[in-house]
C-alpha cells in the first residue's frame, strides 16, 4: 500500500476534491468516475486564472491580515 500524501487530512478526503464534486454537481454534471477524470485532465491543460498567476509571483505583504466584511 502507497504512504498517503502529506497534504491529505487524516480522513483521506481532500478538500479541492471535495470543492470539484461539489461544483459538478451545481453545474448539473453527475461527478462519476469518468466525469472527474475528464474534470481532472481538463484542468491540468487550462492555464492559471490571472488570479492565480498573480498570487504565484507576488509575496505576501508584511503585516496582519485585512479585516473581512463590513
Amino acid at each position: 500500500m502507497t504512504p498517503r500524501a502529506p497534504d491529505l487530512p487524516a480522513d483521506g478526503v481532500s478538500p479541492v476534491l471535495t470543492a470539484l464534486v461539489a461544483r459538478m454537481r451545481d453545474a448539473g454534471i453527475p461527478p462519476g468516475v469518468e466525469e472527474l477524470a475528464d474534470a481532472l485532465w481538463l484542468a491540468r491543460w487550462l492555464p492559471a486564472s490571472p488570479e492565480r498567476n498573480d498570487r504565484a509571483t507576488t509575496p505576501p505583504a508584511p503585516g496582519p491580515e485585512p479585516a473581512l466584511g463590513p
